[in-house]
C-alpha cells in the first residue's frame, strides 16, 4: 500500500504561495474535511477546491503547479515577421529619404498585412524581433548631432543609413535615447 503523501510538510517546504495554499487544501481534504469546509478555512472558492482535488487525482502532484494561460495569438505570423524584418533591413540600407520611424512601420504593417497595431505595440514586436535603433543623438548643449542612422539585429551587425541633409531640431527630438520618432 502506497505511503500517504505528507501535504502540511509539503506546503511548509513550497516556495509558490498559491501551491502552498493547494497543498493545505489537500491536507484538510486528507484529514477529512469537506469541500466546503477547506473553502471556508482557506477563504477561497469551493470550485477552486473541487479544481485542485479533481487535478491532484487526475495528475498527481504535479496537477498543483500552476497553469500558465496561453495568452493572446500573434498578429503577425513567422513568414509575415521574416518579411517585416527585410522590409525594415531594406529601409535601413536606403541612402535616400529620411529616417524609418515607427509610425512608418505601423503603416507597412498595416498596408501589407492588414494588421493595425498601437504604436507602443510596434516597439514591443520589434524588441521581440531582436531589434534595435540607434539614431541621432543630442550633443551636451542640446543640439541635434549630425550622424547615421543603424538598425542592429541580434548577430551584431549594424546596417547603416546615410544622413538625409540638415538637422531640424523639432524632428529630432524623438531621437534622443535611442528611440523611433512616433
Amino acid at each position: 500500500m502506497p505511503q500517504p503523501i505528507d501535504f502540511l510538510s509539503l506546503a511548509k517546504a513550497e516556495t509558490n504561495a498559491r501551491k502552498r495554499i493547494r497543498l493545505l487544501a489537500l491536507a484538510h481534504f486528507q484529514d477529512g474535511h469537506t469541500r466546503t469546509q477547506i473553502a471556508l478555512f482557506l477563504k477561497v472558492g469551493r470550485n477552486s477546491v473541487n479544481k485542485w482535488v479533481t487535478r491532484f487525482h487526475s495528475h498527481g502532484l504535479a496537477g498543483l503547479d500552476s497553469i500558465r494561460p496561453p495568452g493572446r495569438i500573434a498578429d503577425l505570423n513567422p513568414q509575415e515577421r521574416t518579411q517585416l524584418h527585410d522590409f525594415i533591413d531594406e529601409q535601413s540600407r536606403r541612402t535616400t529619404g529620411g529616417r524609418l520611424r515607427g509610425a512608418d512601420i505601423q503603416a507597412y504593417i498595416e498596408y501589407t498585412f492588414g494588421v493595425t497595431y498601437q504604436l507602443s505595440n510596434i516597439y514591443r514586436l520589434l524588441k521581440q524581433m531582436r531589434l534595435s535603433w540607434i539614431t541621432r543623438g543630442v550633443d551636451g548643449g542640446g543640439e541635434p548631432t549630425a550622424g547615421r542612422q543603424m538598425v542592429c539585429d541580434d548577430r551584431g551587425s549594424h546596417v547603416r543609413r546615410s544622413d538625409p541633409g540638415p538637422v531640424d531640431p523639432q524632428s529630432s527630438a524623438g531621437d534622443v535615447n535611442g528611440r523611433i520618432d512616433a
